[in-house]
């Protein structure tokens, strides 16, 4: 089975962000920048999600947010957007957001769903 790319259009940026940050809360997610110039470039790895949100003024940006908290935290900001995209796996579940921008460049959220303590205690051998 081939999983095809979901478009977002850009009038529903804001509410489709809600929805995903929603969802997808506190899932550890990995950061990611491609671009023809430089290839893929690693922005950051493993940390939970705060929340993704769409700014619509100037031109307009997207600001990924992942930490510990929502006062400690680190952003990625996606200036100029372009295009956002929904990429499924094969069973219909979220597997990234990608954003391209006015730049040339594609920001890539891969979702990893955060473990909860009994089942990592168990894969760990913990009692």
């Amino acid at each position: 089975m081939t999983t095809h790319t979901i478009e977002i259009p850009r009038a529903s940026w804001r509410r489709e962000l809600a929805a995903f940050s929603a969802a997808h809360q506190d899932w550890l997610i990995s950061v990611e920048i491609v671009s023809r110039d430089f290839g893929t470039q690693p922005s950051f790895d493993g940390l939970p999600l705060v929340g993704v949100t769409y700014e619509p003024l100037d031109h307009g940006a997207i600001v990924v947010a992942a930490g510990r908290s929502a006062h400690a935290h680190v952003t990625h900001v996606v200036r100029g957007p372009t295009h956002m995209r929904i990429v499924p796996t094969e069973t219909g579940a979220e597997a990234a957001l990608e954003i391209d921008a006015t730049d040339g460049t594609r920001t890539v959220v891969r979702l990893r769903a955060a473990a909860l303590r009994d089942t990592a205690d168990s894969v760990a051998g913990w009692p």
